[in-house]
């Protein structure tokens, strides 16, 4: 019975840490699609040189594979990770 007791609250604790928000993620994420879609709009444009274009593809080969996967595995790191993609990427389009 112990040993049941132990299996359920070990469960407990993982539920606990796959349910947590992802709202800060959402948010990162949202602002990089923006910040990405504003890139590619002054790409097709031809507004762009290539080391601009060479930096959007880095940043999104970066970025895509966080904010489309699982949610619950993004820690702080990534999210920062995010966050400076997206300052970058505003900074190339300038």
């Amino acid at each position: 019975m112990k040993k049941l007791a132990f299996i359920f609250t070990l469960l407990a604790g993982c539920t606990a840490q796959q349910s947590s928000s992802p709202v800060p993620l959402v948010q990162a994420c949202d602002g990089y699609r923006v910040a990405f879609a504003a890139a590619l709009q002054a790409r097709n444009e031809g507004k762009l040189n290539q080391t601009q274009i060479n930096t959007i593809t880095l940043a999104d080969e970066n970025v895509y594979p966080l904010c489309t996967g699982n949610l619950v595995s993004i820690g702080d790191a990534e999210l920062t990770l995010i966050h400076t993609t997206t300052d970058k990427l505003l900074g190339a389009v300038k």
